[in-house]
């Protein structure tokens, strides 16, 4: 099997990127047409010929459409355009309904090879992408030599692309060839979450943000959008594509950024999506690899009956582990068997469980020692829970130099802060050369931090000073939160209340019963009174206690 790379500039209507050739007499080539749709296109004879000047015989070749960085297979787009959803929505959320399209659903384990122009380190890059899935879900690969051992069901096949796109889900084969190709360029065979990108697509995995509900979570920009991708921005109905009832992710490996497929006459500060919450803006479009919910679309879709009949009791929003059904996938953040436990460091020798107090103390990435030059590590991750001792909530504050890797404004290194009463959401991730140096106030009396730089690019230094964050309890007068009764008064340097005569308890809830001493004397009856008592004597005594014996002096003795 031969392959090649090559662009050619020959036709007003099309630029060609990607040339492939095989040994089928099968050629392949990336394009965009006039009116900006992207395509992969496959010739005939005559029109290989006359366009790249190469000789092969005749094939009854098809035309599959790429949006984006996704191809669609004719069939699809036939299928789509019957139930009357027009070409330029033919779009995506979540993962690929199996339910309704079981055929685009691959069987595992999944076989792929290489093409032969793939250098060693490009090959260790791809299979380093391939354990990220086996790490974390029940699918497997298997690698193939298809010329050793001819295959008769559909493969992947990975070779070198002007971009880098693959069909979504398992394509129906095209022209009697078993081969389904992943196009990667040597940036996407480098990053370890593009190239898991590209591979999520072939597994069926479509972008997160068309979702029919992402209106709800972000506002699409496009008059910010290069007029080819426009499509690229639209939705498409639940019948095609299944959210298996996750939520919406903005931290989702296959979530556009701000600036994906931005028209560089838009503003500077322009986005083609903006998030509905500004916290979440540095979120979308992170590369690094999958997220807890992207990893759950794989396993609820592949791995649903992996642990049939296993409910380890998982803490912390974790769920059964298909690759050993005793224990449990965390939320970042957690670890253990049961996710019950605070994720350790990874390369770093910082993070752990905190107690604050009234006075500010701080936590720092590695290395962090300014003002002198000192800078974190790509590949480290740490995890801090801190909690206050009495209920009270926590704020936080940055602290002097900040610098935390970014791209385009997308945060792909980050400091996140989980301020909310669910320590398992999401929170607001910081990054970039700036950062608001306001107070951020907890939910709750505990708050977690995490710092991720997993990104695998070069990062300059001045990209990775870090950070420094000062936490501590918010002082307030416990009097706002303490309500006195029956005329009490709250005192704020005991944090209680102060009772009148007759009362007692916290808040002064609790009248005094002043006959419990039982302070009448000779059968007296105690009336119990506020603030005091009285006695009712029998009639031989007298006084406030029944104390004093009446005394009958008979007249006549006198």
């Amino acid at each position: 099997m031969v392959h090649f790379r090559s662009s050619f500039f020959l036709l007003p209507l099309m630029c060609i990127g990607v040339l492939s050739i095989n040994d089928d007499h099968m050629v392949r080539v990336d394009v965009i047409g006039e009116d900006g749709v992207r395509c992969i296109k496959r010739f005939k004879k005559e029109e290989a010929k006359a366009l790249f000047d190469v000789d092969l015989e005749d094939q009854n070749l098809g035309s599959p459409f790429v949006d984006g960085d996704q191809i669609i297979d004719l069939p699809l787009c036939q299928e789509l355009e019957r139930t009357g959803i027009p070409q330029n929505k033919r779009k995506k959320r979540g993962i690929y309904n199996f339910i309704e399209d079981g055929d685009r659903k691959w069987s595992l384990p999944i076989k792929f090879e290489f093409s032969p122009l793939f250098t060693d380190e490009d090959m260790t890059a791809i299979k380093a992408a391939i354990s990220h899935f086996e790490a974390n879900t029940c699918l497997r690969f298997e690698e193939i030599d298809s010329v050793e051992n001819p295959q008769s069901d559909t493969y992947l096949f990975f070779q070198y692309g002007s971009s880098c796109v693959s069909f979504v889900g398992k394509a129906e084969p095209l022209a009697n060839r078993p081969w389904q190709d992943i196009f990667l360029t040597s940036d996407c065979i480098n990053s370890l979450g593009d190239a898991v990108h590209v591979i999520s697509q072939s597994l069926g995995m479509w972008h997160i943000n068309q979702r029919e509900d992402r209106d709800n979570h972000v506002t699409v920009n496009l008059d910010n959008v290069i007029s080819s991708e426009k499509a690229s921005f639209t939705t498409i109905s639940g019948e095609y594509l299944d959210t298996q009832g996750l939520p919406y992710d903005y931290a989702s490996l296959m979530h556009f950024s701000g600036s994906t497929f931005k028209d560089n006459k838009a503003p500077p500060d322009a986005f083609t999506i903006q998030t509905v919450n500004k916290k979440n803006q540095k979120t979308i479009g992170q590369r690094t690899g999958l997220s807890f919910f992207d990893i759950k679309h794989f396993n609820l879709a592949y791995c649903r009956d992996e642990c049939a009949g296993y409910d380890p009791e998982c803490e912390n929003g974790g769920y059964v582990d298909p690759n050993d059904c005793n224990k449990c996938l965390c939320h970042d953040g957690f670890a253990g068997d049961l996710c019950q436990d605070l994720e350790p460091p990874k390369n770093a020798d910082v993070g752990g469980e905190l107690l604050a107090s009234t006075t500010q103390l701080y936590i720092t990435s590695p290395g962090y020692n300014f003002p002198y030059n000192s800078y974190y590590e790509p590949h480290q991750e740490a995890t801090w829970r801190i909690k206050s001792p009495h209920n009270e909530k926590i704020k936080v504050q940055f602290k002097d130099e900040f610098g935390v890797f970014c791209v385009d404004k997308t945060c792909q290194h980050w400091v996140e802060l989980r301020l909310g009463s669910d320590l398992t959401e999401l929170g607001e991730r910081f990054c970039c050369d700036e950062v608001s140096k306001d107070f951020f106030t907890s939910e709750s009396n505990e708050i977690m931090v995490l710092f991720r730089t997993n990104y695998t690019f070069e990062v300059r230094e001045e990209e990775s000073i870090g950070f420094r964050l000062g936490y501590e309890i918010i002082s307030e007068d416990p009097c706002n939160y303490i309500t006195c009764e029956n005329g009490g008064t709250c005192k704020s340097e005991l944090g209680t209340c102060e009772c009148l005569s007759g009362y007692r308890g916290n808040r002064c809830q609790t009248e005094v019963d002043e006959c419990a001493s039982s302070p009448c004397q000779n059968n007296g009856e105690c009336l119990d009174k506020v603030n005091g008592y009285s006695c009712l004597c029998t009639e031989e005594y007298t006084g406030i206690n029944c104390d004093d014996q009446i005394v009958f002096i008979d007249p006549c003795e006198s």
